[in-house]
């Protein structure tokens, strides 16, 4: 685990609205682990057997990946930032809207895995039907430096219920489990019911998710990618930290950054942001 050299005293922050919509947030990762928009039930997942030891990330919420996707790298998989100790940096909470800011910046140890200077700092706002996060990146060293990114969401998914995502007609994607590439399919609505391991290139930056717990929508912003991953019956069972009869209970759908890395000249910045909206039932 990697520790920020300026850390908080707090392990959780709990943001709410007068209305109780309501989002709890792990220092460590900068880890969104739960969300409830006002009047509504939790929409994302989280495993019953999700570890709290803190070398090790959540199994749910919305893990930060940062700065490598996956094991598509030489770095630990999905990269250091999900379990450095994030240093937070604001919290602000009014009636209507409630945000947190927490910052990483490079240490002594991320250096040795990753040899670059840089400030990440994550803003997270709350408000009644509504959840948002704005990611900057700024290359602090005198090196050009090249990273990978994603929000890598877990969506709770209605027991009996299949997933459905609107908007991925147009965008090819890559199959992760058959090693494939495949043409944009022209279909708009894609079912998921199987396992799913796939990497979207160039999707739109509105996009509708269906889950048996009413509709969402997806907004996403500097982010070209979307990764859409659910483990299904016989890949849960490969989980450690995933139960046997969760691999159907969430749908990943993740803002992402993969396919052509990020590369940031010194003292430049990279600016994306996501937000989760429930749409008027």
């Amino acid at each position: 685990m990697m520790n920020n050299n300026k850390k908080t005293n707090a392990d959780w922050i709990a943001l709410h609205t007068k209305n109780h919509a309501r989002c709890n947030i792990r220092v460590q990762g900068a880890h969104i682990a739960s969300w409830s928009p006002a009047g509504r039930d939790e929409q994302l997942f989280m495993s019953r057997l999700s570890s709290p030891d803190q070398s090790q990330p959540l199994r749910g919420g919305i893990p930060v990946i940062f700065p490598q996707f996956a094991d598509l790298g030489p770095l630990p998989k999905h990269g250091f930032a999900r379990t450095a100790i994030w240093r937070l940096e604001d919290v602000q909470q009014n009636d209507d809207t409630a945000s947190a800011t927490l910052v990483l910046t490079d240490t002594p140890e991320s250096m040795q895995f990753w040899p670059h200077s840089f400030t990440a700092t994550i803003r997270i706002t709350l408000t009644d039907q509504a959840l948002q996060v704005d990611w900057q990146v700024r290359n602090e060293g005198v090196q050009t430096m090249s990273f990978q990114v994603a929000l890598h969401t877990y969506f709770r998914v209605a027991e009996g219920k299949f997933a459905t995502i609107l908007g991925l007609a147009n965008s090819p994607s890559y199959n992760k489990l058959t090693q494939e590439k495949a043409a944009a399919s022209g279909m708009d609505q894609l079912i998921v019911k199987n396992a799913i391991d796939s990497i979207y290139a160039q999707t739109p930056d509105h996009l509708i998710l269906q889950t048996g717990l009413g509709e969402l929508r997806i907004d996403k912003h500097g982010f070209p990618d979307t990764v859409v991953w659910t483990p299904w019956d016989e890949g849960a069972r490969q989980i450690a930290d995933l139960a046997d009869d969760e691999g159907r209970a969430f749908i990943c759908v993740e803002a992402a950054c993969v396919n052509v890395p990020i590369t940031l000249s010194p003292q430049q910045n990279w600016n994306a942001s996501m937000k989760l909206g429930c749409s008027e039932e």
